[in-house]
């Protein structure tokens, strides 16, 4: 017969040990990188959203890539903006690039095929009114962004406009000051942006529940313009591949695109960034050569259709009479 004291005690034991903590401490917990909408637009001043800690040394952010931070409704991120002037001399001028691959265009086919009509708006609106865009994330799509690189005209020519997220809490404002921003462009440039960057700044932004308020009348997608006019001359058209065969340049010290979200995830872990700088040179440099790609397309669609020759007008054909018309008739059918 088992004792009733010690029956009871074990029971208790087994009761305790299955108890769970409390809810309130479960929702505390680490947040995962997916976007939780109630985290980013929490009122909640417990834990502040703040950036990572960063070694004091030579591999802080601010010291390796001077900027600021700024602060939208949403939160705080990091803003590093240079002037793009010495890279596109003469643009505003009317000049044109400088000698690359001209596009394959016969005389035939700039008479008979007509050029393509976003590529027409793109040419009357470049540069002034277009916004280039490229991002980087954490993987494919579905993934987090945690950079927004633009390039547009400003005050003192061209100018670069990164805007980077110190953590995954950062996404949410990044992606509001592209909305300010693109709402005051009318054309969007990118490459390939229709398969991926697009998509993917609506899905994130409709995670993060944000006004989408971009104003477009365009999106320019160059790679499949950069396909019309180059596929014939090139192995390829990915980007690498125009920049150094269209604008002639060769780009070093570069990361591969794959080695990106594992060296943002480490900046996130333990603030070294030195990967984050060359994250932002990568991307910058995607977004000058997207901007050279579109000033050399735009150039080659005035020079190209204005070089080609008008056909000589037909000389008008002399009024023959009923009689002679019904004639050449009868004779064609007995022919």
């Amino acid at each position: 017969m088992l004792n009733s004291d010690a029956l009871r005690q074990q029971l208790q034991r087994l009761q305790a040990a299955r108890t769970l903590p409390p809810r309130s401490h479960l929702l505390r917990g680490p947040q995962p990188p997916a976007c939780d909408t109630s985290a980013a637009n929490s009122t909640d001043q417990s834990e502040p959203a703040s950036p990572p800690s960063t070694p004091s040394g030579e591999a802080s952010l601010t010291k390796l890539v001077p900027g600021e931070v700024v602060e939208t409704s949403t939160g705080t991120h990091y803003r590093v903006v240079r002037s793009l002037s010495r890279w596109f001399q003469g643009l505003h001028t009317g000049e044109l690039p400088q000698p690359g691959l001209p596009p394959h265009v016969s005389s035939a086919d700039a008479q008979e095929r007509p050029v393509h009509p976003d590529l027409l708006s793109l040419q009357a609106a470049f540069p002034r009114d277009v916004l280039f865009m490229d991002l980087e994330t954490c993987g494919f799509a579905g993934s987090q962004i945690f950079l927004v690189g633009t390039l547009y005209h400003g005050e003192d020519g061209l100018m670069l406009d990164q805007r980077f997220a110190r953590d995954y809490r950062e996404e949410v404002s990044i992606l509001e000051a592209f909305w300010n921003l693109a709402a005051e462009r009318p054309v969007l440039a990118t490459f390939n942006g229709k398969s991926f960057d697009w998509p993917m700044v609506c899905d994130r932004s409709a995670c993060h529940r944000l006004r989408q308020l971009a104003a477009f009348n365009l999106h320019a997608d160059l790679l499949h313009h950069a396909r019309r006019a180059w596929k014939l001359q090139l192995p390829n058209c990915r980007l690498q591949t125009l920049e150094s065969r269209i604008c002639r340049r060769q780009r070093g010290n570069d990361i591969p695109g794959s080695q990106i979200p594992a060296a943002y995830h480490g900046f996130v872990r333990d603030g070294d960034a030195r990967p984050i700088r060359t994250i932002l040179y990568h991307n910058a440099m995607d977004l000058i050569t997207l901007a050279e790609v579109a000033w050399h397309l735009t150039a080659s669609v005035r020079t190209t259709h204005e070089d080609v020759p008008t056909p000589p007008a037909s000389e008008p054909a002399e009024q023959s009479s009923p009689a002679a018309t019904d004639a050449s008739r009868r004779s064609s059918s007995a022919a």
